[in-house]
């Protein structure tokens, strides 16, 4: 396989490896949480933005309407190691039909490239809800045995996104109304008690950001 389809199977796969730490889990729950809460059709201003991931290639973005992650990786590659289905024409690699085209700076025989993605790690819509629980704003995505549901907050230019750990289904099972146990553990809770997990640091596991810029310039640099 020539390098430059090489490293795009990389980061492909390394695309795909971030969006699945989002989505696994092994606790859900039978419903939407905080039941009984309104569903906030959109993100709020104040969370709007762009930040960064503390890795050069990750900036983590959110928008009215979602939450994405933009992935730039850097790549170099000499014209000889080029696949046999690739085309050179002035500054773009052309690729077979039904592929996108790859800009490319040339340097003499080598080329110079950056493969860019953007997952979407959390979309409004009928499987992906919005709630708010004070000062927190709790996601739930829709999976095959429930809802998967984790937890936002900011505090001035810190943005953490919490998840829950296997270790905390202990504590879910005193607190829950009926639970399946088995893995995937399934929990029905009710608002209060839910809003007590959180009140006893529940979703231990965090991914913290930091503010890049203001979200005008995010709307500029990455659009929908």
């Amino acid at each position: 396989m020539k390098k430059l389809f090489y490293t795009l199977g990389i980061c492909m796969a390394l695309s795909a490896a971030c969006s699945r730490t989002k989505a696994t889990s092994n606790i859900v729950f039978t419903s939407p949480q905080p039941e009984g809460e309104r569903e906030l059709r959109e993100f709020p201003a104040r969370l709007l933005g762009e930040y960064s991931s503390g890795q050069a290639n990750q900036v983590l973005s959110i928008h009215r309407d979602g939450i994405f992650l933009h992935q730039n990786y850097p790549g170099k590659t000499h014209i000889k190691e080029l696949d046999s289905t690739c085309v050179l024409i002035g500054d773009s690699l052309l690729r077979e039909k039904g592929s996108s085209d790859i800009p490319i700076r040339r340097v003499g025989d080598s080329l110079y490239f950056h493969l860019s993605y953007t997952d979407t790690l959390f979309k409004i819509n009928a499987d992906h809800i919005l709630r708010k629980a004070k000062n927190y704003y709790i996601l739930n995505s829709r999976q095959e045995e429930g809802w998967l549901v984790s937890r936002l907050e900011k505090k001035n230019k810190l943005l953490t996104w919490c998840y829950i750990d296997d270790k905390e289904a202990g504590l879910l099972k005193k607190l829950s109304d009926h639970y399946i146990d088995s893995v995937p553990y399934q929990f029905r809770i009710s608002t209060s008690k839910f809003k007590e997990f959180i009140k006893s640091d529940g979703f231990k596991n965090a991914d913290t950001f930091k503010l890049k810029s203001k979200p005008h310039q995010t709307f500029l640099r990455f659009k929908n």
